[in-house]
C-alpha cells in the first residue's frame, strides 16, 4: 500500500471465505501498534484501515457491513497474550500444547489456543477446538 503514517502497522490480512464461505476478512496488528490502534474508537479505526483496504483490493471497495475490533490487549483475562513457538520450536510446540491440554486425573480440564495440536495455536480456532475437545472429554467423564 502507499506509505502512509500506518504503513506497516497490519502485520497482514486473511480472507476466510475459501475456509468457511462467509465474506470475512481479519487484519492483524502486533505489538505497540496494536496498544495504539486500540485506543481509537471504531469510526477512527475505519477511518484508518479503508484507504489501506482500497489500496491492495480496489478503489471503489465498500465499507464493511459490520465490523469487530477486538481490543484484546484490555481483556481481563488474556491482557493481549497468546501462545506462539519460539524459532526451531515448531516440532516440539503441539508436543508442549497436548501436554498443557491434558486433564487431571479426569477432574480438571485445560482448554484454549495454548492447549490446541490442530495447528491452530494462537488463534480463535484453536481456542474454540480445545473448548469443544475439553468439553467432549467431559462429557464422555460424566456419561
Amino acid at each position: 500500500t502507499p506509505e502512509t503514517d500506518t504503513s506497516g502497522v497490519f502485520t497482514s490480512f486473511f480472507n476466510s471465505r475459501r475456509y468457511n464461505g462467509l465474506n470475512t476478512l481479519t487484519g492483524w496488528v502486533g505489538g505497540s501498534d496494536a496498544e495504539e490502534m486500540e485506543k481509537l474508537s471504531d469510526d477512527e479505526l475505519l477511518k484508518v484501515i479503508m484507504p489501506h483496504l482500497k489500496a491492495i483490493f480496489a478503489a471503489d471497495v465498500p465499507e464493511p457491513t459490520r465490523f469487530i475490533m477486538t481490543r484484546w490487549a484490555n481483556d481481563e483475562y488474556s491482557k493481549g497474550s497468546y501462545s506462539f513457538p519460539s524459532a526451531g520450536q515448531s516440532d516440539t510446540f503441539e508436543s508442549l500444547a497436548g501436554d498443557l491440554g491434558a486433564s487431571v486425573a479426569d477432574k480438571i480440564f485445560f482448554a484454549g489456543e495454548h492447549t490446541s495440536t490442530t495447528g491452530w495455536s494462537a488463534t480463535t480456532v484453536g481456542a474454540l477446538e480445545s473448548g469443544e475437545a475439553a468439553a467432549d472429554s467431559m462429557m464422555a467423564v460424566i456419561g
